[in-house]
């Protein structure tokens, strides 16, 4: 099962609400994400699941540690739209085992900092969904030349990391997916906008301390 639902459950119980139905919000024209994926590196298809995935990803190795900042998309179940897009980190150690439980991701775009103050906690990695909001550090991200970009992790223990972005990893990865996604419209062509919304309320972007009014 898509980790969307895992990701729904947890929602459900901290609002208090009644469960969702996974469905689509409505009809929506078809993505083609054969034609837009499917030569790219970081796409994958489950014929099992019928679902496809695409994502880019920092790297940043250290001798004892590796640092991953990616985003990513998922397909929905059985058909050819996004459902959601996502933001996720994690610290792993040299042998791929979780090393820190990732509280917070801060961006430093130029002069502006897009921040997740919490993210909601998998076994490894922690993630925010992208989704109205996402799309302002989205398109932050696509904008950027790259000069001046930096990320501060930290973690649920108050330890924290700060990385100045490779101008190069950063336009091959993180840059790539946004300026792609944007172009093509994946958060207009998605079925999961209100998983998306709930989950924004949850885990709010803010952009230098406060949280985008949308119109």
């Amino acid at each position: 099962m898509k980790r969307i639902t895992a990701l729904l459950l947890c929602l459900v119980l901290l609002c208090g609400i009644a469960p969702l139905a996974f469905a689509a919000d409505g009809e929506s024209q078809d993505f083609d994400f054969k034609k837009i994926l499917s030569k790219r590196d970081g796409y994958d298809y489950d014929k099992f699941e019928k679902q496809w995935s695409w994502y880019k990803a920092y790297v940043r190795e250290y001798s004892d540690a590796r640092v991953v900042i990616g985003m990513q998309a998922w397909g929905e179940d059985g058909g050819p739209n996004p459902d959601y897009m996502e933001l996720y980190v994690k610290v792993l150690d040299e042998k791929g085992k979780k090393l820190w439980t990732v509280e917070s991701v801060e961006f430093l775009l130029n002069d502006d900092v897009y921040s997740y103050k919490s993210m909601f906690q998998g076994n490894d990695t922690s993630s925010a969904v992208l989704g109205e909001d996402g799309q302002l550090l989205m398109k932050a991200m696509a904008e950027n030349d790259g000069s001046d970009v930096s990320a501060k992790i930290t973690a649920d223990d108050g330890r924290s990391i700060t990385l100045n972005l490779s101008k190069d990893k950063f336009t091959k990865t993180l840059k790539e997916f946004c300026r792609v996604a944007l172009k093509y419209d994946f958060y207009g062509f998605s079925v999961g906008k209100s998983t998306a919304s709930m989950s924004e309320a949850m885990f709010p972007l803010t952009i230098n301390g406060d949280v985008p009014e949308m119109g």
